[in-house]
């Protein structure tokens, strides 16, 4: 049952499929299945984000943190893994600021 779907706080793999101004979305990868999912502009840093698109870019693949479900949206609601958060952009495979 565990590995049924995601759980909160899992640290999972996003592929980013479409961009709008304040959301990123796209599907996660859990133990082979891929599962819809969003990350909002304000949990892509800890600092000020003015556009999106300076921090992630779509086909992009990116380590997150599962926050929860948006039942709303019915998908999966994702932030950046919190050591990873940095001020300035940073590319999220790498670790190494742009």
């Amino acid at each position: 049952k565990r590995f049924d779907k995601p759980q909160i706080g899992d640290v999972v793999t996003f592929e980013i499929e479409h961009i709008i101004p304040s959301f990123a979305n796209g599907q996660i990868e859990y133990f082979g299945k891929k599962h819809p999912a969003s990350i909002y502009i304000g949990k892509i840093s800890n600092g000020f984000v003015e556009n999106i698109k300076d921090f992630v870019e779509v086909g992009g693949r990116y380590n997150v943190v599962i926050l929860g479900f948006d039942e709303r949206h019915s998908k999966w609601a994702v932030g950046k893994r919190p050591d990873d958060i940095v001020i300035a952009v940073q590319d999220w495979n790498t670790s190494e600021t742009k």
